[in-house]
């Protein structure tokens, strides 16, 4: 199934599309979250709980015209960085993080952003004045 159909299958509520999603994702959606944020095993529910809300925030984005297909893979793509969001959220209310840790996480999320129209140098110095100004106020 392509992109484009996904997407029109979203604004239509269509069952088999998040079948889709289900059965072709979420393998993959699971193990970044979990290679990101250190997820252990026993995070099953926590996992299957961040996938559900991803889903939920991407079919309001598709149904508010907000997602638009620039080339394929972009969905889960996108999936993914809506998860990576919601995971920060999640861990950030099961216990405050110093802002070390606050820091890195940002940082983390910040380098995993694919953008293909960013170049190398551009994400380089990107993260380089995001630690300039995590150390500041440090």
């Amino acid at each position: 199934m392509t992109d484009a159909q996904i997407l029109i299958g979203i604004s239509q509520n269509d069952n088999m599309v998040w079948s889709y999603i289900c059965q072709t994702m979420k393998s993959g959606f699971s193990a970044i979250l979990t290679r990101t944020f250190n997820f252990g095993n026993s995070a099953h529910e926590e996992l299957e709980d961040i996938f559900q809300e991803s889903c939920i925030i991407l079919m309001q984005k598709v149904r508010e015209g907000k997602v638009t297909v620039s080339r394929e893979g972009a969905i889960f793509s996108y999936l993914v960085q809506i998860g990576k969001f919601c995971a920060s959220n999640h861990i950030r209310k099961k216990r405050p993080l110093t802002p070390v840790e606050e820091a890195a996480m940002k940082l983390r999320l910040l380098s995993d952003e694919t953008d293909p129209e960013m170049t190398v140098n551009e994400k380089q110095k990107n993260q380089d004045d995001f630690l300039d100004r995590v150390f500041d106020s440090l």
